[in-house]
């Protein structure tokens, strides 16, 4: 298996869980993870140059056609922060408003991993409370490739995994806040609480 670190270009935090593990994200179990918001602006040649060794360290020089791209494709190292997720014409729109003109590093590790997280200074960060939603950060990444065995609905194929090693906070931000819930309205607050409606009955999409 082979070994690149790649350290990435600023980019504004979103769902950092790199103190404390989540299973938000990952199906087989928890895991510390943070997502980096880059201005497409940004030059992508570390990523480009880190997946061209990687796969080149593992598979004898040459690219498999399915490691070509970092972004689109299956399983891409950056996401299109402008990418419509709803197919439906009038509800197209992106994902979260603070993705918008950016593409998105998601990267994370094993929930046990010893994730080193740096203030702006360079010394280890004490208190979590100084890595929010709007800081922005870096992330020093480990690339690897491999080739994986298939199983069950699987055909197994080539890898571009990445795991988080270290997050360095660059500077602070405008705090991003979870959307919160609008107001319901009377005719919503008789639907849910008026009349002789069981729970059930007033569950949405049951």
């Amino acid at each position: 298996m082979s070994n690149v670190k790649v350290r990435s270009m600023e980019g504004r935090v979103r769902f950092a869980h790199v103190f404390t593990p989540t299973d938000n994200y990952n199906r087989d179990g928890k895991e510390k993870i943070i997502t980096l918001c880059i201005p497409k602006t940004a030059s992508l040649v570390v990523f480009e140059n880190a997946r061209l060794k990687a796969a080149k360290d593992e598979f004898n020089g040459k690219v498999p056609p399915a490691l070509v791209k970092i972004t689109g494709g299956q399983k891409p190292i950056l996401k299109d922060g402008d990418e419509y997720y709803n197919t439906r014409e009038e509800e197209k729109k992106p994902m979260y408003e603070s993705h918008k003109g950016c593409w998105i590093l998601t990267v994370g590790a094993r929930d046990n991993a010893n994730i080193r997280v740096l203030d702006e200074t360079g010394t280890d960060m004490i208190d979590p409370a100084e890595l929010y939603d709007g800081c922005y950060a870096e992330v020093l990444v480990n690339f690897s490739c491999y080739m994986s065995k298939p199983r069950t609905g699987y055909a197994g194929g080539p890898i571009l995994s990445r795991e988080l090693l270290v997050v360095k906070k660059t500077r602070d931000g405008e705090p991003i806040e979870s959307a919160a819930a609008a107001p319901l309205t009377d005719e919503e607050l008789n639907k849910y609480f008026g009349g002789a409606a069981s729970q059930a009955d007033t569950v949405d999409d049951l």
